[in-house]
């Protein structure tokens, strides 16, 4: 195994800083952390908009007070909660004067996004109405259309039943004739009301067809009703699953906006920690930083060819940042730069000779840092 492999193993096995560490976790909860704000507005739009309709028509309206109202309460609640979480991680103590109002504030705020993302989530997964109403209208529909298709068969009946009651009629009023002015003739009379009994059987027949009709009709609504109605059922019972999976949904993407907040503090202060920790025990990382210092202040308003500025400028540029350094380590610095190629020396002047990028990176390169 050759050098150049034996450092990439050794890269790959040796435990790395937390910064480095969980880099990609803290963008990657940071990017679903964005995500769930947006799909929170999604959902609680639905919500909210129903309130506003009641009082404004105008759509456009509606639409932008709601999603200005809800980006609103959205960034507010990362703001507070970036806050208490910062103060929290910082202090330990969740009940302290700068923790607890924020803590308070907090809680209002998400109780409120959690109940507009709920409410918006269940009225947007919900169709339980929708499905009644169009099992409504199709059973309405095929009822009106079925009564049709029966409805001619009962009518032509009915026709015939009418045309031999007046018939009857006529019969009546001829035996009624006869008799007034034949009274003995009973025997034509009766020959007559035979006619008439042929028509009352008729109409007898008629009658019980219309009702063998009328029962096939209703049978055959009934049962169409009854399918629809159990396929309504069926369906409005998979909604309310699917309404408790939007649900379920919604509190994921609540939680997803919180943790990614908190953990990206917890990244900051674990990351600032660890830094600092390394510019006290390692001496090699701690004059990287000092140099790298040195780098802004050398680079500060200049670019590549410039004249760097004198050491007297550097030294008070660096003490006003907090950097305190002496002028031999400034010396030594400047020999490392020279070295690396960054600054070139011509005469009395010196320039830079790289941009600020390429620069720093060897820095990093001359020190090990990864």
């Amino acid at each position: 195994m050759n050098l150049e492999s034996y450092k990439n193993l050794e890269e790959k096995v040796k435990k790395p800083d937390f910064n480095k560490d969980f880099k990609g976790l803290n963008t990657i909860l940071g990017i679903l952390s964005i995500l769930g704000n947006v799909a929170s507005i999604f959902l609680a739009s639905f919500f909210v908009t129903e309130l506003l309709k009641v009082a404004i028509e105008n759509q456009y309206v509606v639409w932008g007070i709601t999603l200005i109202a809800l980006c609103g309460l959205e960034l507010t609640k990362r703001e507070i909660f970036f806050r208490f979480s910062r103060d929290f991680i910082r202090t330990n103590k969740i009940f302290s004067k700068s923790v607890a109002p924020m803590l308070f504030f907090t809680m209002i705020l998400i109780s409120l996004s959690f109940y507009s993302s709920l409410s918006g989530a269940k009225k947007f997964s919900s169709k339980s109405d929708d499905i009644e109403v169009n099992a409504e209208i199709a059973i309405d529909n095929f009822a009106d259309s079925t009564n049709a298709h029966y409805q001619d068969k009962v009518e032509q009946l009915e026709s015939q039943n009418v045309t031999l009651f007046e018939s009857n009629q006529k019969v009546n009023k001829q035996v009624q004739d006869l008799l007034d002015e034949h009274p003995t003739w009973t025997n034509s009379a009766k020959r007559l009301r035979e006619a008439k009994d042929l028509n009352n059987v008729q109409i007898e027949k008629n009658d019980f067809k219309i009702k063998e009709i009328k029962s096939e009709r209703d049978k055959v609504i009934s049962e169409y009703e009854q399918d629809v109605s159990e396929k309504s059922n069926k369906d409005i019972t998979k909604n309310k699953s699917d309404s408790y999976v939007f649900i379920a949904t919604s509190t994921l993407i609540e939680f997803l906006i919180l943790i990614g907040i908190y953990f990206n503090n917890i990244f900051n202060f674990r990351s600032y920690k660890d830094t600092k920790l390394r510019l006290l025990n390692d001496e090699n990382f701690r004059t990287y930083y000092n140099y790298s210092e040195i780098i802004e202040v050398l680079y500060l308003n200049r670019k590549e060819k410039d004249k760097i500025p004198s050491k007297e400028l550097m030294l008070e540029l660096l003490e006003m940042n907090k950097v305190y350094i002496t002028s031999s380590q400034l010396e030594q610095a400047m020999k490392l730069f020279d070295a690396l190629k960054i600054i070139e020396t011509n005469g009395d002047v010196t320039y830079i000779l790289k941009e600020k990028d390429e620069a720093e990176n060897n820095m990093k390169k001359h020190f090990h840092i990864s």
